[in-house]
């Protein structure tokens, strides 16, 4: 089973990441890509994660694969 709670990982973005992402960042420090996601998965089921692109779907996988730390 795969249980997880209230996960959340934030990003540094550097004064040329917060340029190429246009005049909505530009004051913008951390960038949060994954806010406060909760869900279980049961064994023997199968689980979808989708969404648009840049909601988060590859960053969420990477932290239940312990490739990514949470914040």
């Amino acid at each position: 089973m795969i249980d997880v709670k209230n996960l959340i990982k934030d990003f540094m973005l550097n004064k040329k990441q917060r340029k190429e992402m246009g005049d909505k960042y530009k004051d913008t420090k951390i960038l949060r890509a994954v806010d406060d996601i909760s869900f279980e998965c049961q064994p023997g089921r199968i689980f979808g994660l989708l969404g648009p692109n840049g909601a988060g779907k590859t960053t969420t996988l990477r932290m239940i694969a312990t490739m990514l730390k949470p914040t």
